[in-house]
């Protein structure tokens, strides 16, 4: 089946649910107090936090396997929060060589407590699901539907917004510069990064069931 006859076919209820999350991904970026690098480097750690969480259902796996994709998947996440702290330093308008340099300040201006609660929350989430997964019929199954299918929305988002944000979010804050109004650069990414993986998600909750199955017998092939 074609991925539009797969999205077509959602049902209502998984399309509110993903839409409801997104809302609340939404409002984290235009009101909370964690700016928009700040929650990409949390989205990055959460990653890495799925990838941990997924031993302990994989325990016929070696130890030296799961070291090595752990830490594959920190250096993709790392690889790529470092290309979206380089776009959002150059649509904020650094682009004399200081957009890393900005977005690394953007990143310290942050307190730890604000990375503390925002790590805290990331870790009992991930707990609590697997926990629900570990309970459930088929605990790998139940865990990629639900954490690992968040995770890869996630890190395709990010990866999508190096581009999205370079081609749309610098044209978008150029446009309201020319025009006399000035607009925060954060702000549009994490709406356009809002966006992305709400159609991400969508797409990765059209998944047929023979992939998820694929998935669950092992999640890092």
């Amino acid at each position: 089946m074609a991925l539009s006859d797969r999205l077509r076919n959602l049902s209502r209820a998984t399309v509110a649910s993903v839409a409801a999350s997104h809302v609340v991904l939404l409002a984290a970026v235009l009101w909370g107090e964690l700016p928009y690098l700040a929650l990409q480097a949390l989205l990055a750690a959460e990653i890495v936090v799925i990838g941990v969480a997924t031993i302990p259902l994989y325990r016929g796996r070696s130890l030296g396997s799961h070291v090595r994709d752990t830490l594959s998947l920190t250096g993709v996440a790392l690889f790529l929060l470092l290309f979206l702290a380089l776009t959002y330093g150059t649509v904020s308008g650094q682009r004399d060589g200081n957009a890393l340099a900005f977005s690394v300040d953007a990143l310290a201006s942050v307190d730890a407590k604000g990375y503390a609660l925002g790590i805290g929350y990331v870790l009992v989430h991930a707990l609590v699901a697997l926990q629900v997964a570990r309970a459930s019929a088929d605990p790998q199954r139940a865990w990629v539907n639900g954490m690992i299918a968040d995770g890869t929305a996630t890190l395709m988002a990010m990866f999508l917004m190096v581009f999205v944000g370079l081609l749309l979010g610098s044209v978008i804050v150029e446009g309201f510069s020319r025009l006399g109004a000035g607009v925060d650069a954060g702000a549009v990414l994490g709406i356009l990064m809002v966006g992305v993986r709400f159609l991400v998600a969508l797409v990765v909750a059209a998944m047929p069931s023979e992939s998820i199955d694929a998935i669950a017998a092992n999640p890092y092939a």
